[in-house]
């Protein structure tokens, strides 16, 4: 049996930046190694001729563009869009993947029900066997791990970033369709969307580099983000060092916050706990 599916659909939210962030990068990579051809939904507040070009280098044979506002970034509104570019590519065994995060796992939840599929959640490995798509995902706390075959296609499946990235190559993404998602006011709608403030440090989930703290650097945090300023570092944290106030509650990484992929990851003070590693565990080398 074939080793790789026919395509595969990656769902990609660029609706607040006008490039590809090294999650969906890494998420590409990781279509590209269980599917021959790799395509695109893109959710953008506007068509952007950029982006196109930009997945045609990283091997994307086709795309759909999903503008919208912010009062249509919810699954309710998402989901029948999604669905509606989903038909354009004309493979309905074709799997969707999408990041790990709340509104992608609502996303593909929802899109899985609506066209009989399935859904994994917190995927850390993809591979196919016997023409399905098999999914590798974390269980307690990453102390024990489960193998899980699709038999119900599409596959709508959230992957945590793996640091992988693709070698860039002159080819052209074909633009299939355009479509402006409406807000329908019998369904939920965002009426106001206010941005955290920022450190003006990368973000941990994109940052290359990350130093995280923990309790045992409690005494003088400023090391933390003094280093992090030399290396050009995201800052992260352990939940101890969130609860004692050191750090932000968008900082934490682990198994009730943040998954990272960082080409290096540094921790000071940092016990090693199992709910904490579960969240770095993608990272390229830990010191």
């Amino acid at each position: 049996m074939s080793t790789c599916l026919k395509d595969a659909i990656v769902v990609i939210d660029c609706s607040d930046t006008a490039s590809l962030g090294s999650r969906y990068r890494d998420m590409i990579a990781q279509a590209h190694e269980c599917a021959e051809a790799v395509h695109a939904i893109v959710v953008s507040q506007e068509e952007r001729e950029s982006l196109r070009e930009e997945l045609g280098r990283l091997g994307v044979s086709s795309c759909v563009f999903l503008q919208v506002n912010e009062s249509v970034l919810t699954a309710s509104a998402l989901s029948p869009a999604l669905a509606s570019a989903y038909s354009r590519f004309g493979n309905p065994q074709a799997p969707l993947l999408f990041a790990s995060r709340f509104l992608d796992r609502e996303c593909a939840a929802s899109l899985a029900i609506t066209l009989g599929g399935c859904a994994i959640a917190e995927v850390v490995a993809l591979r196919v066997e016997d023409g399905h798509l098999c999914a590798t995902t974390d269980a307690l706390g990453g102390t024990w791990c489960a193998e899980i075959a699709t038999h119900s296609a599409p596959a709508c499946v959230c992957v945590r970033s793996r640091g992988l990235e693709v070698a860039a190559e002159e080819n052209e993404c074909v633009e299939l369709a355009s479509e402006v998602v409406e807000p329908d006011p019998t369904r939920t709608l965002v009426v106001e969307r206010v941005e955290a403030s920022s450190d003006g440090r990368p973000s941990v989930t994109d940052a290359q580099v990350v130093v995280v703290g923990g309790r045992g650097a409690g005494n003088d945090w400023s090391l933390v983000e003094d280093l992090a300023d030399v290396l050009g570092a995201g800052i992260g944290a352990t939940r101890d060092a969130v609860d004692e106030g050191w750090a932000r509650r968008s900082a934490q990484i682990g198994q009730t916050g943040l998954t990272i992929a960082p080409k290096l990851y540094i921790s000071l003070g940092v016990s090693g706990a199992i709910h904490h590693t579960v969240g770095i565990m993608s990272s390229q080398t830990i010191v």
